[in-house]
């Protein structure tokens, strides 16, 4: 029983032996990368929200406001396609306590442009129309793809360099590389979240406004061979 023990061992020494001799060394490694850009294009959403007893009045008004934003919008001459609404919402409200019946009618708006200076414009005009509230702006870039692909890249090259800086301290270099994982990258639009509807100052200041940068990072693991 024992020799029958010991030959177990000694073959399962032996096959992990030639295992671990015929497992590679490798070397692993993650780098990452982040790129700043100027963003060149403005996203909003405005919302039109009207309280009413009345239904009918209720969708009227809003009807009244949308066509109004509608117009600004065409009068700082953003194109139809960059326009989008939702549709209307209408929702009946009732109060238990107070026995009543209010009657809430909705729609939204969302719009780009590629004049990000038209910001202080478009929110003094839109919050002059009553039930308008602006909801949130984003500045995107229209560059954000090629930006990401130029950031994975450079996050690649990283992770290149920092493996042959190991290698070399250990008096060996790296192969080819045996795997490749791209972590969850990043890609932060500048939001300005806000929700207000009331009146402007009579004059706008242009300094008040700044775009800032757009940041977009990326994230990757590699793992070389080494020689």
């Amino acid at each position: 029983m024992k020799k029958l023990f010991f030959a177990a061992a000694l073959f399962s020494l032996f096959s992990f032996t030639l295992f671990a001799q015929d497992k590679p060394a490798v070397i692993e490694v993650t780098g990452s990368a982040e790129i700043k850009i100027v963003p060149d294009q403005m996203e909003m959403n405005v919302s039109i929200n009207v309280d009413s007893d009345d239904l009918a009045s209720g969708k009227n008004l809003n009807d009244e406001s949308t066509s109004r934003v509608l117009d600004v919008l065409k009068k700082l001459n953003i194109p139809d396609k960059d326009i989008r609404t939702t549709g209307i919402n209408m929702q009946k409200v009732k109060d238990t306590y107070k026995k009543t019946v209010n009657y809430t009618v909705k729609n939204s708006i969302s719009f780009k442009t590629s004049d990000i200076s038209q910001y202080a414009i478009i929110t003094q005009e839109l919050i002059k129309i009553d039930n308008v509230y602006i909801q949130n702006t984003l500045l995107t870039s229209t560059k954000a793809i090629e930006t990401r692909v130029k950031a994975r890249e450079e996050a690649l090259l990283a992770a290149k360099k920092k493996a042959e800086e190991m290698a070399a301290v250990l008096n060996m270099s790296i192969g080819n590389p045996v795997l490749i994982t791209e972590n969850q990258g990043s890609y932060y639009p500048s939001p300005f979240n806000v929700s207000y509807n009331t009146q402007p100052l009579m004059e706008s200041n242009p300094d008040i406004f700044k775009s800032g940068m757009l940041s977009i990072s990326s994230s990757v693991k590699v793992v070389f061979l080494l020689k």
